[in-house]
């Protein structure tokens, strides 16, 4: 059984290595010996126009060069005139990031002669009557459908969120 499985694995090896060879291979089937025979037609290629360029080669070899190292006194004046920049520089002032406030109107309550609105300011809900302050946050009216408000002394409508 063994022979026999070892047979298949080389049968089935040979016929994916003649596959490959076969994909690679030309398929026109011409030999080294066919090219041999070929004649060559050789054409003079016409030149359009002359070279209109020459090679300006009068530069100096920048790798051949001798770097001169600069003396210390001529170091330290561009440090000085650095440090000297360095000091008048004047930071500017960093603003404080102002978060945007969120403010919702959910609707109201009914409640003994007053209308109790419930509004949620940044993700905290407060019941507010009428003409109450909190947190710089009024309500000045109260209706069905909206509120009006007065939030750092701008005053606005906030239509119900649904």
């Amino acid at each position: 059984m063994v022979y026999v499985l070892g047979f298949l694995v080389v049968c089935i090896w040979g016929i994916i290595i003649v596959r490959i060879f076969s994909a690679v291979g030309d398929e026109d089937g011409f030999t080294t010996s066919d090219l041999q025979q070929v004649k060559s037609v050789k054409v003079q290629v016409p030149v359009l126009q002359p070279d209109t360029f020459q090679l300006q080669l009068n530069y100096p070899d920048p790798f051949l060069s001798i770097s001169k190292v600069p003396d210390v006194a001529e170091a330290i004046v561009p440090v000085a005139l650095a440090a000297a920049h360095v000091n008048n520089f004047q930071a500017k002032p960093v603003l404080p990031v102002v978060k945007p406030v969120v403010i919702q109107y959910l609707g109201y309550i009914t409640g003994d002669k007053q209308k109790i609105a419930i509004m949620n300011q940044d993700g905290q809900e407060r019941m507010m009557t009428e003409g109450q302050l909190s947190d710089q946050l009024q309500v000045l009216a109260i209706a069905a459908d909206s509120v009006k408000i007065k939030y750092k002394g701008k005053t606005s409508f906030i239509r119900i969120n649904k």
